[in-house]
């Protein structure tokens, strides 16, 4: 059974919350008028389980996409399970247009409309006190395919660890929980903005410490106040 395939029923079994069975076999594609269905033998008192996955190698780009496309992803190794969040009838890294804002002095950046009201506001007084703008200014609103695209699948399988692609450091969120999704995180590496936003941020809902090893990332949520 290709490696493709047998991801292939885990999304039939998350999607169907149990075993689907056919003529002894766990079925990982519909069968064939003509042709024997493609599947997985399987005891009656041990049924396929996601465990089963764990030997097949890496995934690939192409099988990531497919997962990517479930709302509870598949515990792979040691990489758990996790859903995809919705919060007021919003999901996590599919905001619309009119749900973000592109900040004033940093036009590549988008965040939702409120964090970025406030964002703004505190930058203008940090523009005040350093006499220019936010540098080294990284990343702010994440589309959640962009999510996926970062995110070290293969190394969370082999470790259960959360890290981007091709970095050494830990921290980044489980695609479609992130706060960057909700367009409520930035990555900021300016050291005289961390130092500005840890001492004024809270007037305008803007903390760290939602990953302490991580000082350049910010979340428009006091309760991460640290």
């Amino acid at each position: 059974m290709t490696k493709l395939k047998l991801l292939g029923s885990l999304v039939d079994t998350i999607k169907e919350q149990g075993l689907g069975r056919y003529s002894g076999f766990y079925v990982a594609t519909p069968p064939i008028e003509g042709e024997e269905p493609i599947g997985y033998d399987y005891d009656e008192n041990e049924p396929l389980t996601v465990s089963d996955v764990e030997n097949f190698g890496e995934v690939t780009d192409e099988e990531v996409e497919e997962i990517s496309k479930l709302e509870t992803f598949p515990a792979k190794g040691k990489c758990p399970s996790w859903s995809h969040l919705s919060k007021n009838g919003k999901k996590n890294g599919e905001l619309s247009s009119s749900e973000l804002q592109t900040l004033k002095h940093h036009t590549e950046h988008q965040l939702s409309v409120e964090a970025a009201k406030n964002f703004d506001k505190l930058e203008d007084k940090f523009i005040q006190k350093y006499g220019r703008k936010i540098t080294d200014f990284t990343d702010s609103y994440r589309p959640y395919s962009v999510q996926w695209s970062i995110f070290d699948y293969n190394h969370c399988i082999k470790t259960g660890e959360f890290k981007k692609i091709n970095y050494h450091t830990f921290g980044v969120a489980k695609p479609g929980t992130s706060n960057h999704g909700w367009g409520e995180a930035v990555d900021i590496f300016d050291e005289d903005w961390q130092k500005f936003a840890k001492e004024h941020g809270k007037k305008y809902g803007w903390c760290w410490g939602e990953n302490t090893s991580e000082p350049h990332h910010f979340t428009y949520d006091l309760s991460y106040c640290s």
